[in-house]
C-alpha cells in the first residue's frame, strides 16, 4: 500500500503605504527643473509600483529629478520620474 501526504501552505501578505511629512512639518520641497512637489523615494517607489531599487537605479543613471537633504533623505521628482517609466514600460 502506498502513503501519500498532502501539504496545505497559505501566505497571506498585507501592502502598507504610509506617507511621511518632508523634513520640516510646514516645508514642501519642489523640484528645480519642473517645480513639482517632490517625494520621498520609497513612497514613491511604492506609489509607482517598483521597488526601491528601481527609483535608486533611476536616480544612479541621472534619469530622473532628485534631491538630497542634509539629513540624506532623497526625495525625487514625481513627473520626471513618471515621464520615464512611461517609456520603459
Amino acid at each position: 500500500m502506498k502513503i501519500t501526504r498532502k501539504t496545505n501552505i497559505s501566505f497571506f501578505t498585507e501592502r502598507k503605504i504610509i506617507a511621511s511629512s518632508p523634513p520640516a512639518a510646514n516645508e514642501v520641497i519642489y523640484c528645480r527643473d519642473c517645480a513639482a512637489e517632490m517625494i520621498p523615494a520609497q513612497i514613491s517607489a511604492d506609489f509607482f509600483g517598483f521597488s526601491s531599487r528601481v527609483i535608486y537605479r533611476l536616480i544612479e543613471a541621472d534619469k530622473i529629478h532628485f534631491l538630497e537633504t542634509e539629513s540624506n533623505e532623497i526625495y525625487i521628482c514625481p513627473v520626471s520620474t513618471a515621464e520615464v517609466l512611461r517609456k520603459i514600460l
